[in-house]
């Protein structure tokens, strides 16, 4: 276990943010937010997704309270 200072920790983390926002005001940051099913992304242009976010349909399988135990 490594304990770190918390302020210090703010402060790297708010200059990190600062800095991408300076230096990426000349970028478009279109932003969409979706839920869907992934078997149709025809209306999603190529190269445009920089993140994926999923969680499979377990149903009943796993108990979700239960996860940090895998």
């Amino acid at each position: 276990m490594n304990e770190q200072n918390l302020f210090q920790v703010f402060t790297r983390k708010a200059q990190t943010i600062s800095w991408y926002f300076r230096e990426s005001a000349h970028i478009s940051h279109t932003v969409q937010v979706s839920t869907q099913s992934a078997c149709n992304l025809r209306h999603i242009p190529d190269q445009s997704v920089d993140y994926v976010f999923t969680n499979p349909p377990f149903g009943a399988k796993i108990n979700y309270s239960e996860m940090n135990l895998l």
